[in-house]
């Protein structure tokens, strides 16, 4: 974990409030999502299983 300390005028300080928030949702976005990699990976997972069962 990061610290960072600001020191000015308060409009500043809400600038840099709402850009840090930004980009925390940016970099949360993409991880919260599942990848295509990963539902590629389970369809084809679940093929051996669907022809072992038909």
């Amino acid at each position: 974990m990061a610290t960072a300390t600001m020191v000015d005028a308060p409009v500043d300080l809400e600038q840099v409030e709402m850009l840090i928030t930004s980009l925390l949702i940016q970099a949360t976005r993409p991880m919260s999502k599942p990848s295509r990699l990963g539902r590629r990976r389970r369809r084809l997972a679940a093929k051996p299983m669907q022809l072992a069962t038909a």
